[in-house]
């Protein structure tokens, strides 16, 4: 349960150690980070090998032979062969023959080394997608960092509280002028002294200023802003006026801020 038990001087001990175990937890964050991006080079790396080893059993589980009888040049060796042309060996046959399943067999790795790259290329044409969605989403949420938010966070904090201090004040003025004498009040101010002086009002120029509740000027605050107030649990003072502000509320804040 959150209370009052720190005073407001305590506020900047407590939220430098709020920051310092913020950083230790970023640390930890970013080794996690680091950690998962080598496995994931690790584990592209196997990958590979693996794609490289199946494409070549692949390749190797092809037959050559159609493709080598009809290779143009062995086509003319074996018709000169069958034309009965004394010139051709066996050995010039072969010969043809083996190299003509060179020639295949090249075809085929430029066909895969082509078929790689396409892989790679479309790989890559991902990982550029997926780096610019991220670009963009830091981009349009770089501006709502917890860093950026702290100072909003501290700016609406010290409006509530100035607020919330200046009713106080102004309940303390009241009663303060509703218990003078009466030879000591102000002639122009009508004061209405109530049996219980929380009640009391004074009328100046027409407006009545009345004692009031802080905690329903803070929530028509939130409610001018759009905010509903019944889900938030104010801290309330056991006297008039709120003395101490909870850092460990204000903290508390900034970390839900970091948590978004």
């Amino acid at each position: 349960m959150i209370t009052n038990a720190q005073h407001v001087d305590d506020q900047p001990a407590y939220l430098a150690e709020q920051e310092e175990r913020d950083r230790a937890e970023q640390a930890v964050a970013s080794a996690a980070a680091r950690a998962r991006r080598e496995a994931a080079r690790e584990a592209a790396e196997q990958a590979a090998a693996e794609q490289a080893a199946a494409d070549r059993a692949a390749l190797d589980a092809v037959p050559v032979d159609d493709d080598v009888d009809a290779d143009p040049a062995v086509v003319e060796l074996e018709e000169r062969v069958a034309a009965g042309d004394p010139e051709v060996t066996a050995e010039q046959l072969a010969d043809e023959r083996i190299a003509a399943a060179g020639r295949v067999r090249f075809a085929r790795l430029r066909k895969l080394a082509a078929d790689r790259q396409a892989r790679r290329d479309a790989e890559a044409a991902e990982r550029a997608a997926a780096e610019a969605a991220e670009q963009h989403a830091r981009e349009q949420l770089a501006p709502y960092a917890p860093a950026a938010l702290v100072p909003l966070y501290d700016a609406a904090v010290a409006a509530l509280v100035a607020y919330a201090d200046a009713i106080d004040e102004r309940n303390a003025h009241v009663r303060r002028l509703a218990t003078l004498p009466a030879a000591e009040r102000h002639r122009g101010a009508g004061v209405t002294v109530p049996h219980d002086v929380r009640s009391a009002q004074v009328d100046v120029d027409g407006h009545v200023y009345r004692v009031q509740q802080v905690d329903a000027h803070v929530e028509r605050v939130l409610g001018a802003a759009g905010i509903s107030a019944s889900r938030i649990r104010l801290v309330r003072g056991t006297q008039y006026a709120v003395d101490d502000r909870d850092p460990a509320l204000v903290a508390e804040g900034r970390a839900q801020l970091a948590d978004g």
